[in-house]
């Protein structure tokens, strides 16, 4: 679960709602082979004329992240401004969900250069009475499968939502915070619950745990964190390049046993941290060190529940099989495997099948409810859902493949659903049917490349043709900062990905 996190809060906690909590406001939802050879070019710069280790300008840092903003689905319609000194960041304005708000943070964190946030945006979401925000957030925990036996209870006061009592983990802590943040009306939550219930272990137990699990987490690579244990309070110390990164580590560090994470002394830089990985010797883990990581991954995350995929590993390739809960369990799985360290892909063989199913009526109102609530989609009304036999089918209109791609994503992280067919209709109206210039799509990937704090600067090199396709080449050190790197490519527009990225020391006959 650790290691799903940090994209379940770009994504979306699925949760319960019923008819009485339906608010038309809105809720955002956040979302090759090789062996050792001749180092090839490195890519060339963002900014022409400029070194890709050199310090980052406050001014162009503030423009990327803007340029992220605006072509965000989520993000684009908010009022968020942006402003850098020093790398200190500061993110002001308005969003009109909790959401919304939290998917700007994670977002603008995710950038090479920032050192610091400063978040000071403003909720602006329709009002709605205290006694009927509490009443839905307590039904939408004990509607979610991953936090219905959380012992908690919720009120509010001015939108403001405290949730007290006790939970079985960090894991579902942050889980019941994410399952509020999603009510409308909402414009902060409170988590109070114990935990002291958790299970005792050693101080040394502990800290070997979490060193173990930095190794094996694709989004730290080979980030330099040292842990101490005392009192089950684990510090952390080193740098990274990232906040997204230092989030990471500090999910991490959750492990059974912990009372307290602290990170003040974990640093954010980027440059000494590409330093540093340059420095450290790269570990190629075995096949059965890739299995063991992630059945660890698998069982310590509610979203894929009870029914745990079976997990096999050949020439680090992962196959998961078996039955599933639901669509949810099914991508959580997916997500967990592939950001454990060393994984060239994964191979989802696994069935929905749930051991008790969701009434049709309750599946739909669920999906109608994070379809019609999502700022993403700002033609809900032209869709329509059906259900039958925990079957969902998306009809209707829509404005892009990206608007397509977020109602899919609505409807798949509502617990219960085991198939869907999507009959929705690219219409080509709408902002975001624009095609881009083929210069421009290779300005955009190089620059989002340089900015993921994932990839070193000057590994990969990006060509695009005349039809959009864009390929990349160079040599990386793991498949995650090659995964990275194509993902970024994805994210600027690209028709199509060639990904010719050479992972070192790699067999050649080990393809994608």
């Amino acid at each position: 679960m650790r290691r799903l996190l940090l994209l379940l809060l770009c994504t979306a906690a699925s949760l319960t709602i019923f008819p009485a909590c339906r608010n038309e406001g809105g809720s955002a939802q956040p979302f090759p082979s090789s062996s050792a050879g001749p180092t090839l070019a490195p890519a060339p710069p963002p900014i022409a004329g400029e070194n890709t280790n050199a310090p980052i300008p406050d001014a162009k840092l503030a423009s990327a992240i803007e340029e992220a903003f605006a072509a965000d689905p989520v993000l684009h319609s908010q009022a968020i401004r942006v402003s850098v000194l020093n790398g200190d960041l500061t993110l002001n304005g308005t969003a009109r969900s909790l959401g919304a708000k939290g998917r700007a943070v994670r977002l603008a964190g995710s950038f090479k250069g920032v050192t610091s946030l400063t978040n000071r945006i403003v909720v602006d979401a329709p009002s709605r009475p205290d006694a009927e925000i509490a009443t839905c957030v307590d039904e939408a925990i004990k509607g979610d499968p991953a936090t219905r036996n959380a012992n908690v209870k919720a009120t509010a006061n001015g939108g403001t939502v405290e949730i007290r009592g006790s939970a079985d983990s960090w894991t579902q802590r942050e889980l019941l915070r994410m399952v509020a943040s999603r009510v409308p009306g909402v414009q902060q939550v409170n988590v109070a619950v114990d935990l002291s219930h958790a299970s005792a272990r050693g101080d040394a137990e502990i800290a070997a745990d979490v060193s173990d699990r930095f190794g094996d987490d694709a989004r730290l690579g080979r980030t330099h964190i040292e842990v101490a244990v005392h009192g089950r309070n684990a510090a952390l110390s080193g740098v990274v390049g990232s906040l997204a990164q230092r989030d990471a580590a500090a999910e991490d560090a959750w492990v059974a046993g912990v009372a307290n994470v602290d990170v003040q002394a974990l640093r954010v830089d980027w440059r000494e941290n590409e330093r540093v990985r340059a420095a450290t010797e790269r570990r190629l883990p075995t096949d059965a060190h890739i299995a063991s990581a992630v059945n660890r991954s698998l069982s310590d995350d509610l979203q894929v529940g009870v029914q745990v995929p079976t997990v096999l590993v050949e020439h680090d390739v992962v196959t998961l099989s078996g039955n599933v809960m639901d669509f949810r369990a099914k991508n959580a799985a997916d997500r967990d495997a592939r950001l454990v360290s060393g994984v060239l892909r994964v191979e989802d063989r696994t069935t929905a099948l749930p051991a008790m199913r969701q009434s049709d009526a309750t599946i739909q109102k669920q999906v109608m409810w994070g379809v019609y609530n999502d700022v993403a989609v700002p033609d809900a009304r032209n869709i329509r859902v059906k259900t039958a036999s925990a079957k969902v089918t998306l009809q209707g209109a829509v404005a892009s493949q990206e608007e397509k791609k977020v109602i899919e994503r609505d409807a798949e992280e509502v617990p219960g659903v085991v198939a869907m067919e999507d009959d929705l209709q690219v219409q080509g109206y709408g902002p975001q049917t624009h095609v881009a210039a083929p210069e421009a799509i290779r300005h955009r990937a190089i620059e989002d490349i340089f900015w993921d704090p994932r990839v070193e600067a000057g590994r990969v090199a990006v060509d695009v043709g005349p039809d959009g396709d864009v390929t990349l080449s160079g040599v990386v050190d793991s498949w995650g900062e090659a995964r990275a790197a194509s993902n970024d490519a994805v994210a600027s527009g690209a028709a199509h990905v060639i990904d010719r990225i050479r992972v070192a020391d790699t067999p050649v006959s080990v393809l994608r």
